[in-house]
């Protein structure tokens, strides 16, 4: 039995590291999917009431609503980051990825309003975002709405396309509704659907955690 003991304390501490990296990382998962719900609602939303303003006032006006988004979203993420603080080195670097490309589409999309560029690079950064969490709901939506977003200019240059979307000869406050309404679509494909897979490791943490409580007591 003497000889045995290291050989369950060797076991015993790798079980307990092993723990210990799931935790970390199921932890960091509900922590990026409550940023991407955040963010995936607030675009979702805006993007659709840009739509509606957009069909029924046309005025320049409506474009201010854009500016919800990082109004309700920089709030939002420092309400976040303050109950759910996170120091691991991946969400460092999400954190710095999503920065960079939230300054760059903003940019991109005040000079030109282009929706197609802004909606393929957080597409991209979505796949990042997968890749680096290992999650493959997140990488599957990037891809999507990846995809989604090449429809933008197949629909600008080929008529058929834009004889099927039925908006070839609208009027332009109509292709403008389109585009806001496409958009809000791939939002809601890229952040809210794989935000809530990513939520929903919440409960099943709690549920994980529960009975080592229990047991403990």
């Amino acid at each position: 039995m003497g000889n045995n003991a290291p050989e369950l304390d060797q076991k015993r501490s790798i079980d307990i590291i092993t723990s210990a990296i799931n935790d970390t990382r199921a932890r960091m998962e509900v922590n990026t999917g409550a940023h991407m719900l955040l963010w995936g609602y607030t675009l979702t939303l805006t993007a659709a009431a840009a739509a509606i303003l957009t069909l029924h006032a046309a005025t320049p006006a409506t474009t201010m609503i854009w500016i919800a988004v990082p109004v309700a979203g920089i709030i939002g993420t420092r309400i976040l980051s303050r109950r759910k603080p996170s120091d691991y080195p991946s969400n460092r670097i999400l954190k710095a990825l999503w920065w960079v490309v939230g300054i760059i589409a903003a940019v991109i999309f005040t000079l030109t309003a282009h929706f197609f560029t802004v909606a393929l690079l957080l597409a991209v950064a979505a796949i990042v975002t997968g890749i680096i969490t290992r999650e493959k709901a997140v990488v599957a939506a990037g891809v999507a709405a990846a995809l989604a977003a090449t429809l933008f200019p197949i629909y600008k240059y080929l008529h058929p396309t834009a004889a099927l979307f039925g908006t070839e000869d609208a009027a332009p406050a109509i292709r403008v509704a389109s585009y806001e309404a496409w958009f809000a679509l791939i939002a809601a494909i890229m952040f809210i659907i794989p935000g809530h897979i990513l939520h929903s490791r919440k409960s099943a943490l709690t549920g994980n955690n529960n009975p080592q409580k229990k047991s403990h007591q």
